[in-house]
């Protein structure tokens, strides 16, 4: 992938001011704060229905995603099969994206919460202050669709996630297997926080190691925990009730067999 240097966005970064790293498979190839970047791309005025806020409607200053993208890398993220953009939070959430969604459209970096400027309008359960950077959409791309709306954004990387995480796939299973469906479901929900033996988010504990939990929680107790946390504790962890009785088989099927295959012995 060809990497642009911005000569204006390298320079020294204003005293006190948020800087956004950008990242090709983990090695930074620009970085720059929001005045820096809009030098480069123009930003807008979008109003956006935040799921966050109960869909209410705010008003953010925000840089189009993809054409960010195109100055930060070059076209090339577009083009790459399978490709993802991850966006990388400040206590170390990751969001992985599709680049085609990106690409797509309706996806906005968000910089400046116009009601409440300097300061942002917390969102969230937790009353979370969602800058320096939030990646919100329009349209009605919510996370129930899809959609996910990182925010305390620092920094972005573009890989594909088997690049990334080479340790997570299931070895030795069948593609329609239920531990390649664990796969997707791991992929898709929980990488943002969890990793497989140091490899994945950071949020929450490790998964796989030193003991894999399918070791040390019961079965329908691991399961009925996943679906809803929220039941058990007070945490971070959000419910996942959407997840049916065969999602939650499948995802401990996966767990099952990387307990298995850890990739050493810690």
């Amino acid at each position: 992938m060809r990497s642009v240097l911005l000569a204006a966005v390298l320079t020294s970064p204003a005293a006190a001011q948020p800087v956004l790293e950008a990242r090709a498979k983990g090695v930074a190839v620009a970085s720059g704060t929001a005045a820096q970047l809009s030098a480069r791309v123009a930003t807008s005025r979008v109003v956006i229905e935040n799921p966050f806020l109960d869909g209410r409607a705010k008003a953010y200053e925000a840089f189009p995603a993809a054409p960010l993208l195109d100055a930060l890398y070059g076209r090339g993220w577009r083009e790459v099969d399978g490709g993802e953009v991850t966006f990388k939070a400040s206590d170390g959430y990751e969001a992985h994206v599709a680049a085609a969604k990106l690409a797509a459209g309706g996806a906005w970096l968000a910089f400046r919460d116009h009601d409440r400027a300097p300061r942002w309008e917390p969102v969230g359960k937790r009353a979370v202050d969602p800058g320096p950077f939030f990646l919100v959409w329009e349209g009605g791309k919510t996370p129930e669709k899809g959609y996910a709306w990182p925010w305390q954004v620092v920094a972005l990387d573009t890989a594909r996630f088997e690049d990334v995480y080479p340790g997570l796939a299931p070895r030795g299973v069948k593609g329609d297997s239920p531990e390649a469906r664990g796969y997707k479901l791991f992929r898709l929900d929980c990488v943002k926080c969890h990793g497989l033996d140091q490899e994945g988010g950071k949020v929450g504990p490790d998964l796989n190691s030193p003991q894999s939990v399918t070791e040390y929680r019961p079965k329908d107790q691991l399961k009925a925990f996943i679906r809803k946390p929220s039941s058990f504790r007070f945490g971070q962890m959000p419910d996942h009730e959407s997840l049916s009785d065969k999602d939650l088989e499948d995802l401990w099927r996966y767990l099952k067999l990387k307990a298995g295959q850890r990739q050493k012995s810690w």
